[in-house]
């Protein structure tokens, strides 16, 4: 029965994170544009008013086979893939943070509901800034400059340790934009972006983080592309997000053993 009601509670938590993806998406599509999030959702092409159901997130797109209801024209599958993304990232979130006891319980510890808000902020955070750097290559300053005092905030509540390492990580990260900034002065505009990451990545997530970013750099340098470093940086972040906690500790038992 507890097992039965965890993958309920799991696939409800995964409904919510596709909904709050789809949001972000709007937000991060109309703030770029200037444009009110309290418009009705409608069609880019023929402007029609989309019904509740064709919002639904993943089932909408999926009941009108990546089409307009209306007009027909093809729905870009990338609304389909960042609500997938936002329903896996609030699951993975949940269970990173050690929410599900090995008796298949729940627990609801004070720092852990720090540590899972701080999380779902950071997950949230990218996928708005991510999609209006795909949309418009514009950066949400002003969802920045919300969402990095709020994580230095919860990360006085994490306990002595893991504060230093959010304090660790925020300086690694804000001393590699420094760095690139040397080479490319509008990288400025991600400074506080990269802080919010190194805030929850800590020390050695934020580590990690970049050196999966600097691969990924290489392997797309290698095919003769460019990539932003908002993309490389966000790609290495989120593996390391929800990686990175269980690498630490198989290195400490290695180290140890």
């Amino acid at each position: 029965m507890q097992i039965l009601f965890m993958i309920l509670w799991i696939l409800y938590l995964f409904m919510i994170g596709a909904t709050f993806a789809s949001f972000f998406n709007v937000v991060g599509i109309r703030t770029a544009d200037h444009i009110s999030i309290n418009r009705r959702s409608h069609c880019p092409k023929c402007d029609n008013t989309l019904r509740w159901i064709d919002i639904m997130p993943i089932f909408g797109w999926l009941i009108n086979r990546g089409k307009c209801h209306f007009c027909k024209e093809p729905i870009h599958i990338k609304y389909l893939l960042i609500e997938i993304f936002g329903g896996l990232s609030f699951v993975l979130s949940f269970l990173v943070c050690g929410y599900i006891r090995s008796d298949w319980t729940f627990d609801f510890s004070y720092q852990k509901i720090i540590r899972l808000v701080m999380y779902l902020l950071t997950v949230s955070l990218m996928m708005m800034v991510v999609v209006s750097e795909y949309e418009h290559h514009v950066t949400l300053k002003i969802i920045t400059f919300v969402f990095a005092p709020i994580l230095l905030i919860l990360s006085v509540f994490t306990g002595k340790d893991m504060f230093l390492s959010s304090m660790l990580g925020m300086g690694v990260m804000l001393l590699l934009n420094i760095v690139l900034m040397l080479f490319k002065r509008e990288l400025l505009k991600y400074l506080l972006y990269s802080a919010s990451l190194g805030i929850v990545l800590g020390f050695f997530g934020t580590i990690l983080a970049i050196l999966l970013g600097f691969l990924l750099y290489l392997i797309v340098r290698l095919c003769k592309k460019n990539i932003r470093y908002v993309y490389f940086i966000s790609i290495g972040s989120v593996i390391s997000l929800f990686t990175n906690p269980y690498l630490y500790e198989l290195i400490k038992k290695i180290f140890k053993g």
